[in-house]
């Protein structure tokens, strides 16, 4: 009864779409879906208060393929963009703030522990999205933590910090190269856009296995800082400190006690299943909580995902005289959408797509071992021209 009474004066509390994580592939597919059909009711649950992630990304314009053409939606995307390297945690901001105009739920500090007692807080409902992440408790308890080919391809060191003013890239011929052979190993740098006066830097080492366990405690929740640098395996200190030295002999100003010092494993996995039927209700899996690849592809990968989830859902709800609608009858997609069916559709896109971003992992991870074994080679050899002296070492060292 109680529920009846809701649903006749609050229809947007009795969703029939939940989302499970209001990061930012959560968010994305919830918007999309709302902007496809404004009278949807949409419910997003969210375990944090603020969204933890900031690192610093690239997001290619493939990613927002066949999107809604709505102005709010596009504006949000050219910002993204433009930007070039982005945060995580900005993306999720402004989806959040477009999230609230359209009139989705969004509900903060909500652990979802047991994802089938959803069924009875929200009965109306007829799509659960799990896009709780790569330790998703969706994908663990509705469809078993079935998981296809999963392993480690690279560890890696990521050094976040803020410099004063517009950032800048460390040349690669002056600079990257000449550090990359006295390191012994292969760096990444990463470089948004000032903000206030700021700019936020992502310094990225691969490291080993050994390098790894010594630091695995450095997660973004806890990381590491130079205050407690007795925690930092002894090579990577050196390593970080000399890039650092380096930045700053160029001019670079760091902002005292900003960095950020975490470890993480970049694997491949990919959910056997990410659509499944139970009971009247539809549970799909999107973003990390489907599949993850490394080499800031996962947030792009999730990106399309959310688009194509989003209209799968929007295309299962329409009443049954709208199955033929011309929206839906895109060419090309026209036998998946109506004769495989919209969430038969999506499970067969985010395989493919799966399939060909691990490849294309692996391929990257191959290439990023080659060049490893040709700096180290070039670092050895007597005729070197483009070095770092000994006494050069020992200033930046210091």
């Amino acid at each position: 009864m109680i529920y009846l009474f809701m649903a006749a004066i609050v229809p947007n509390l009795i969703p029939k779409v939940l989302v499970v994580g209001a990061g930012p592939v959560g968010l994305w597919t919830a918007v999309q879906a709302k902007l496809l059909n404004p009278e949807l009711p949409i419910t997003v649950l969210e375990r944090y208060d603020n969204y933890l992630r900031s690192h610093v990304l690239s997001l290619s314009s493939r990613s927002f393929k066949g999107i809604p053409k709505d102005p709010r939606l596009q504006a949000l995307v050219k910002e993204f963009l433009t930007t070039k390297n982005v945060k995580t945690n900005t993306i999720e901001e402004k989806l959040e703030g477009l999230a609230k105009e359209l009139g989705i739920d969004l509900q903060k500090n909500v652990e979802v522990k047991d994802p089938r007692s959803l069924r009875a807080m929200y009965p109306n409902a007829k799509v659960i999205v799990g896009a709780d992440g790569a330790h998703s408790t969706v994908r663990k308890e509705i469809f078993n933590n079935e998981i296809d080919d999963k392993g480690d391809l690279k560890y890696i060191v990521d050094v976040k910090y803020e410099v004063v003013g517009q950032g800048k890239r460390l040349d690669f011929v002056k600079g990257v190269y000449p550090t990359l052979k006295k390191m012994g190993a292969i760096a990444q740098e990463y470089v948004g856009r000032e903000k206030e006066g700021k700019t936020a830097i992502t310094l990225r080492l691969f490291i080993d296995r050994k390098k790894y366990e010594h630091m695995q405690d450095a997660n973004f929740k806890h990381p590491y800082t130079f205050a407690n640098e007795e925690l930092i395996h002894e090579e990577v200190s050196k390593n970080i400190h000399l890039w650092m030295n380096i930045k700053a002999q160029m001019g670079e100003v760091r902002v005292p006690d900003s960095e950020k010092i975490t470890v993480t494993r970049l694997g491949i996995y990919s959910s056997k299943k990410v659509v499944k039927e139970e009971e009247e209700v539809t549970w799909c899996l999107v973003g990390d909580a489907a599949f993850g690849v490394p080499f800031f592809r996962s947030l792009n990968n999730g990106l399309s995902s959310g688009t194509a989830l989003a209209k799968a859902i929007v295309r299962s709800l329409l009443p049954e005289e709208g199955i033929i609608d011309r929206k839906f009858r895109l060419i090309g997609n026209l036998f998946k959408q109506a004769v495989l069916g919209p969430f038969v559709a999506y499970s067969l896109y985010v395989r493919n797509l799966a399939k060909a971003e691990i490849l294309w992992a692996r391929i990257k991870s191959l290439a990023l071992s080659l060049l490893l074994w040709f700096v180290q080679i070039s670092a050895r050899v007597p005729w070197q021209s483009n070095y770092w002296t000994e006494a050069q070492i020992r200033v930046l060292q210091n």
